[in-house]
């Protein structure tokens, strides 16, 4: 681990920039801040475990991690946080890594920039569930303004419309459909003489033949009308009902999104065609900007 330290390919910022001599970071300080690209900016800073990150090197993160390194480089450069890169590679378990160790709040529109393209689908798939385009209130709504920015960042974003609105549909029909199957899963209605007598005259529609029957059948032989009334309403899968965990096993083995994940899906679904649309309309003429700068 100190080797891959020394080995690193960052600049001291002090040396001479037209110099492309790797500088490395110090194996004694874990927080060390170098160079990324030999610019004497703080924007250009990186530390060991941002580096490590966009490495996707993550027994490297921690070892840095044990050692005492922070997870989210607060003062890094501007692209140069853990998350960011680790996200614009396109490390997933990075990214999974960080957020369960202290990186949580990066997950953040600036940091799905940074993996809105095909090859990183995944992620970003991953930020948004994390909350990435969610208003900073937590309320779990999504913020439209910060969603036209990253539908409208780049060429690649452009592209990648279509296939975040099929996915979204496509997890919002999983959905949709699973509880169709859970409706099975419901107990049949408690017994009630009235509603026996409802249901008979819904069959048979005369009311004095329905008392008849009623007055004379024992209360077991109503009691098996009843059954056999509603018999057809409950699926072999009422043996579930009331299981604790259960029904929760099978929706996540089939990839059933819940709470709020599902109400971010959701929002996708019904949001997203809609900005969509207004940003593949032909520019107006207006002059209005549109450059989303209100929304950061």
């Amino acid at each position: 681990a100190r080797q891959k330290m020394r080995d690193a390919e960052v600049y001291d910022k002090t040396a001479d920039n037209s110099i492309g001599v790797y500088a490395g970071f110090d194996p004694d300080n874990v927080s060390d801040f170098r160079s990324k690209q030999g610019f004497r900016v703080a924007e250009d800073s990186i530390t060991p475990m941002g580096y490590f990150a966009e490495k996707g090197d993550l027994p490297m993160m921690r070892w840095l991690y044990v050692n005492g390194a922070c997870t989210r480089d607060e003062d890094a450069g501007f692209f140069y946080y853990p998350m960011y890169t680790a996200a614009s590679r396109g490390h997933l378990g990075v990214c999974k890594w960080l957020f369960q160790h202290g990186a949580a709040e990066d997950v953040h529109s600036v940091t799905l920039s940074g993996s809105f393209r095909r090859y990183t689908r995944d992620v970003s798939r991953w930020l948004i569930l994390r909350g990435a385009l969610c208003a900073a209130d937590d309320t779990g709504d999504l913020h439209i303004g910060q969603m036209r920015q990253i539908l409208d960042w780049s060429e690649e974003s452009a592209r990648e419309r279509p296939e975040l609105l099929k996915w979204a549909k496509e997890h919002h029909q999983t959905r949709s459909s699973f509880e169709v199957f859970l409706m099975g899963t419901l107990s049949p209605p408690t017994y009630s003489a009235a509603k026996l007598r409802d249901e008979l005259m819904a069959k048979i529609g005369i009311p004095s033949a329905v008392d008849r029957i009623l007055a004379i059948a024992p209360p077991d032989h109503c009691r098996l009308l009843w059954d056999d009334l509603f018999a057809h309403r409950v699926c072999n899968l009422a043996v579930f009902s009331g299981k604790s965990g259960i029904l929760e096993l099978i929706g996540d083995y089939i990839g059933t999104m819940r709470g709020r994940e599902a109400r971010i899906v959701r929002q996708l679904t019904e949001l997203l065609p809609g900005i969509i649309a207004e940003l593949e309309a032909p520019e107006s003429d207006s002059g209005e900007s549109s450059d989303g700068s209100d929304y950061y």
